[in-house]
């Protein structure tokens, strides 16, 4: 087996075929009729998260992310999944008073100007994601570190005939007539959000508050969890519902495979008090079997009001203590301290004073491990140790407390923690290279994002085209630069330690035409041909940078007859943010089209449910077009009629009135559901509106006699840019990205491109598939019931040409998925492999055995 030293880049493929090219072309030649090129002047950008798009030239486009020396707090907005979370925001509380903050573009915050202060409360927010909170305390020109892991809120299901709505980890159970909307009316139509955390791992680190409790009796005491999960109730607009008064609703919460519990045990209910910022008590619970899974058992117990509950026990606190000093000897002020335990569920944390003295509470005569934690980014400094607590009810105050000092790494490279090993650590290496264009000259200004462990880093590239950011070490790094309409990427596995700017060197990424040219003008469509009223956009479990999606234009035209055939009647609209002119990479988009069965003779009303004839229905959600799917680009997918069995997605539209002449009114509403393509399974996108507009000229033949300043003129024009965002889809044709060499060399591409490389896992089939060509070399691979970690190779087909055909079958392989934690929760895998070939029965004595290395990463698609 040979070592992943060095990878290929994988070749841009924006426009990879003439066919596209052309098209673009046509587009572009035509944009001018209506005002095309030019640069994205969206004044609604928030350039205190990201600043002014100067990709086009005039600076970087980043905001370096700079904090004051004291008087701050400071720190970094993770999801579970190792994305840093853009437009946070975070709230704490000093004098009486609200502050708050907008996470930037790698999820970096600060608050300034911060008095001491004992308590400062702090939650941090971020639509689609489950709400942290906690405090901490901040001394005289201290510099405060308060990290925060959010966890996707689960998506909605919805509550049957029966009352009952039920997931994989948890179920509600409602009686007829007790949820009620605001106004208190009876519901009917009742969805619930059931967002269990895993609390046996790094979810727990969302959890609300830091397990402090208060009993029914009014004691402050601290609890240890054996399950918990947040419980929301909406109707399908997503507007609130609750329990109505004198009601209840029964709750059912999966326990741990491991858990000592049996069927029977009771647990005491407590609820999260957000107010208080603590978990308050309110009755107990059951302990049963599953009804969805019979080896499993459930937490089951009725309550009053849905929030934050959690099966939990008290139990004596004891405390550790310490110093966090640097490895210089000096002390660490303002080093953040969490405690965990193998014995028991939950965690405490706190933070050292001006003297880098700290003390947390734990549970009584328990093994725990204390982390501390210093600074934040590539320079973050951790460390840990492990105590047991005293045999003895104690307190900080009153002792005694089981010792603990701390002394933190030099640098990130010194360290026993990696960037892939938990989250908010510093990277034990880091990767250099370089943007070019086709012509191989540097690119400045290109976006590069490093996805590599449990975090990433975005920087730009300087005048020669270079950049630098920390890895992981010996973990698969993912490198995608973009600018403009032009996007690259490769891969590396970092295998020595190193700092910035002494790094392992990656391929260069190519990038096409950057120039801002290749934009087309959408403006016209929006304000001149319209058409739409787009209500606000709803998602579940989806990428909440969709909601910003609010605007458009539709289309209704027919493409010209052929011979004794009619045309066929078209109805498509497309969806955009406000703001967005010319560029659409990086941004959020929608495109939905209607195949009529044949010309509408008065009202009509299509749907999904009840397709007619040759009607067809196909459109499409991607979070951030011209990105990859399932890493920077979730997608959502409508299909159906025609060849499609069973439809993708579910859509309405209704038709006013019938229609057949160009300028003839066409009025109607849509409401469409997009279901998870591309993206975290179970979520949905569902947009819906009204339209109001005329039939346009056929969707071919420039229409002759009309002033390219009129609406119909644009109305045609902006029905032929509705190609571009297909085009744009073609971008991402090839799913995920493979890297590999050949007995550890590197592998010819085709022509001028390199090779090309192709990854995906089907959901609905359970199936992970791989495909490499080269200029000599073809790959297949197909692996059935993946899972994270090693995964055993028992068929894969290698074809080498070049002298003598030579065809191969797997001697041993193996795949290594990296920390995917499944196709409901994961759109995303990376993963490495490593496979020995040997000529098969009959081949040429030329064919000798060879080996095959590289790393891949996989959308996780329908």
């Amino acid at each position: 087996m040979v070592p992943h030293n060095k990878m290929i880049s994988h070749p841009s493929f924006f426009f990879p075929f003439h066919g596209l090219s052309i098209t673009l072309a046509f587009l572009l030649a035509l944009s001018s009729a209506c005002g095309g090129g030019g640069t994205d002047t969206d004044a609604s950008s928030d350039t205190s998260i990201i600043g002014d798009d100067t990709s086009q030239g005039g600076g970087s486009p980043l905001v370096p992310f700079a904090p004051p020396s004291e008087d701050v707090i400071l720190g970094q907005i993770m999801s579970t999944d190792g994305m840093p979370l853009a437009g946070a925001t975070i709230t704490a509380i000093w004098g009486g008073e609200q502050h708050t903050a907008k996470s930037n573009y790698d999820g970096y915050y600060y608050l300034d100007s911060v008095p001491a202060e004992d308590v400062i409360p702090m939650t941090f927010e971020h639509i689609g994601y489950l709400t942290v909170r906690k405090s901490v305390q901040m001394f005289d020109k201290g510099v405060i570190t308060a990290n925060a892991l959010l966890t996707k809120r689960a998506p909605s299901v919805p509550v049957d005939n029966t009352g009952r709505a039920e997931t994989s980890r948890g179920a509600v159970t409602v009686t007829p007539g007790s949820i009620v909307d605001n106004e208190g009316a009876p519901a009917t139509d009742i969805r619930v959000h059931i967002s269990p955390l895993d609390i046996t791992g790094a979810e727990v680190l969302s959890a609300p508050g830091d397990f402090v409790a208060v009993t029914e009796n009014g004691d402050a005491t601290r609890i240890e969890t054996f399950g918990m999960a947040e419980f929301v109730l909406t109707n399908s607009d997503g507007n609130p519902l609750s329990i109505a008064d004198q009601q209840t609703a029964k709750i059912e919460l999966l326990l741990p495979e491991d858990t000592t519990f049996v069927a029977g045990d009771t647990i005491p209910a407590w609820h999260y008090d957000e107010q208080a910022g603590q978990w308050v008590e309110q009755g107990e619970g059951t302990v049963a079997v599953s009804s969805t899974d019979p080896s499993r058992l459930v937490f089951v117990a009725d309550v009053p009001h849905f929030s934050w509950w959690n099966a939990d026990k008290q139990y004596e606190s004891s405390c550790v203590k310490g110093r966090v000093t640097h490895c210089d000897g000096t002390p660490a002020p303002g080093a953040d301290i969490l405690v965990q335990s193998d014995a028991y569920n939950g965690t405490s944390s706190g933070g050292t004073n001006a003297g880098g003295d700290y003390c947390v509470a734990a549970r009584r005569n328990s093994p725990v491990t204390v982390w501390a934690g210093n600074g934040y980014g590539a320079n973050r400094l951790v460390h840990s140790v492990a105590t047991t607590t005293p045999d003895v009810e104690s307190t900080c105050e009153s002792g005694p407390c089981a010792t603990a000092d701390i002394t933190l790494p030099c640098t990130p490279t010194e360290g026993i923690y990696d960037c892939d090993d938990m989250y908010f650590a510093g990277c034990k290496s880091c990767i250099q290279g370089t943007v070019v264009d086709d012509s191989g000259g540097p690119v400045q200004y290109a976006l590069v994002k490093v996805v590599t462990g449990k975090t990433s880093a975005t920087v730009s590239t300087d005048q020669n085209g270079s950049y630098c950011v920390p890895a992981a070490l010996d973990s698969v790094a993912t490198i995608t630069a973009s600018l403009g309409t032009s996007s690259g990427i490769t891969s590396l596995v970092p295998t020595a330690q190193g700092t910035c700017p002494n790094c392992q060197e990656a391929e260069p990424i190519v990038l096409g035409d950057t120039s801002s040219t290749s934009d087309v003008d959408f403006g016209p469509c929006l304000t001149d041909v319209g058409g739409l009223e787009v209500y606000p956009v709803l998602v579940n479990g989806a990428d909440p940078a969709i909601l910003t999606i609010d605007t458009g234009w539709i289309s209704v035209y027919q493409t010209p007859s052929a011979g004794t055939e009619p045309g066929q009647w078209y109805l498509e609209l497309n969806l955009l943010p406000t703001g967005t002119t010319t560029s659409l990479t990086g941004n959020p988009a929608a495109r939905i089209q209607l195949r009529l069965p044949g010309t509408p003779t008065g009202p009509t009303t299509y749907t999904t449910d009840n397709l007619q004839g040759s009607v067809r229905w196909s459109g499409q959600v991607d979070s951030a077009l011209g990105e990859l799917r399932g890493l920077g680009d979730e997608v959502y997918r409508l299909a159906a009629g025609m060849d499609t069995n069973d439809p993708f997605g579910k859509a309405t539209i209704t038709i006013d009135q019938g229609f057949d002449a160009v300028g003839d009114t066409v009025t109607g509403t849509f409401d469409v559901t997009f279901a998870a393509d591309c993206a975290p399974g179970g979520g949905s996108v569902t947009i819906r509106g009204t339209f109001n507009t005329t039939v346009s000229n056929p969707s071919s033949g420039l229409p002759s006699n009309l002033d390219p300043e009129s609406v119909e003129y644009k109305a045609w024009m902006c029905a032929i840019y509705g190609i571009y965002f297909t085009v744009f889809n073609w971008q991402n044709f090839w799913n995920g990205w493979v890297t590999a060499l050949l007995d550890g060399s590197p592998i010819q591409g085709t022509d001028d491109d390199g090779p090309i490389g192709i990854a995906t896992y089907r959901r609905s089939d359970a199936t992970f598939s791989l495909n490499y060509y080269g200029q000599d070399l073809t790959l297949f691979l197909q692996l059935e019931d993946l899972k994270s970690g090693e995964n055993t190779i028992t068929s894969a087909s290698l074809f080498l040409t070049g002298g003598s055909d030579c065809y191969y079958e797997v001697q041993a392989g193996t795949i290594n998925v990296v920390d995917w934690s499944g196709e409901e929760t994961d759109g995303w895998m990376n993963g490495t492999f490593d496979i020995d070939f040997v000529p098969v029965s009959g081949a040429s004595d030329q064919c000798v055995p060879h080996v095959l290395t590289g790393t891949f990463g996989a959308p996780s698609c329908f």
